[in-house]
């Protein structure tokens, strides 16, 4: 994947059109002008346009610059990502993710700044991991820590997070969404008001004194 003087971004097999030879071995970094294949100097352009090779002129085809380009795969950008679909005739991403779409874009994602990212290995099929965030049923169980003594139906924040009062819909496109009713952004608090981890630490990484905010989450 490689971006274009557009802005855009264009993606390609990592294979050289002369003789099938990888064009790059790194997992990621910079091309300042053209990706050149280490086999037989073959270069293209960013756009996958072939740029050079050595003695052109004496193929029997015929000089093979601006006519050979490298296999596209099909790719957009949206929501500050990257898109990839190896299937050439598939439909566009649009139409793919449907209503996904439309709720993504209302919320700029493409303008979000990530400032930190977890990672955790499980030993367990990754569907376990999607099923248990396709229901809310689990909630007053696994969460009680989260939830206030007065209604286990609720998360602290008014978060509503009973299952009955949440909606599953199923789109067209085969796609689904959990929606809850919001409240306020809220973390752990002990007995006495005072906030603790884990937004105690988000507020120290913006160096924000959680103790400011004792009381009112």
């Amino acid at each position: 994947m490689v971006r274009q003087k557009d802005g855009g971004v264009k993606a390609f097999y990592n294979v050289c059109q002369h003789r099938g030879n990888p064009l790059v071995s790194e997992p990621k970094g910079t091309v300042l002008r053209r990706f050149v294949c280490k086999y037989h100097s073959w270069a293209f352009l960013p756009d996958g346009t072939l740029n050079f090779a050595p003695d052109k002129e004496d193929f029997p085809e015929g000089n093979p610059c601006n006519k050979v380009t490298l296999e596209e795969v099909r790719c957009e950008t949206f929501a500050g990502f990257i898109w990839v679909n190896m299937d050439p005739d598939c439909i566009s991403l649009q139409k793919f993710l449907g209503p996904i779409w439309d709720d993504w874009e209302a919320r700029n994602v493409d303008t979000w700044q990530r400032t930190m990212a977890n990672s955790m290995w499980l030993p367990c099929n990754w569907k376990v991991v999607l099923d248990n965030f396709n229901e809310s049923y689990h909630v007053p169980t696994v969460h009680q820590g989260a939830t206030p003594d007065t209604d286990r139906k609720a998360i602290r924040g008014n978060i509503d997070t009973y299952f009955k009062e949440t909606r599953f819909d199923l789109s067209d496109e085969g796609h689904n969404r959990m929606v809850m009713k919001g409240g306020f952004g809220v973390g752990q608090t002990d007995v006495d008001g005072n906030i603790i981890d884990p937004l105690a630490s988000e507020l120290r990484y913006w160096e924000i004194d959680p103790s400011d905010f004792k009381g009112r989450p």
